[in-house]
């Protein structure tokens, strides 16, 4: 594990606050890492977008659009297609984020 040895590979915020729940973490700690998380997250899409720009540009005419044909949101995130219920994205990220804990925390034991 890269991050692991570190700060315990806290790879998210759901990571942080279910250590949090296991007294693992101190409040103060959880969120100086739910704060960094964010912060990271904001500034790693930042550079891609500049990083990107001018393919951003020839791809979608300078227009920006968050779904569709020629959307560019989805690089920074994930959009459902149109059908999909509520419930099913609900499950779907506490399923996972079940697995990720399941094996964060026996890989921390």
């Amino acid at each position: 594990m890269i991050a692991g040895p570190i700060s315990g590979a806290h790879l998210n915020p759901a990571v942080s606050i279910s250590l949090l729940t296991l007294r693992k973490l101190k409040p103060i700690q959880c969120l100086f890492y739910i704060i960094g998380q964010i912060l990271g997250a904001f500034f790693g899409a930042l550079f891609v977008y500049f990083l990107y720009w001018s393919l951003f540009n020839r791809f979608d005419g300078s227009v920006r659009h968050i779904a569709g044909p020629q959307g560019t949101g989805d690089i920074f995130f994930t959009i459902p297609e149109d059908g999909v219920h509520g419930w099913n994205l609900f499950f779907d990220q506490v399923v996972g984020t079940a697995v990720l804990m399941i094996f964060i925390v026996a890989l921390g034991n």
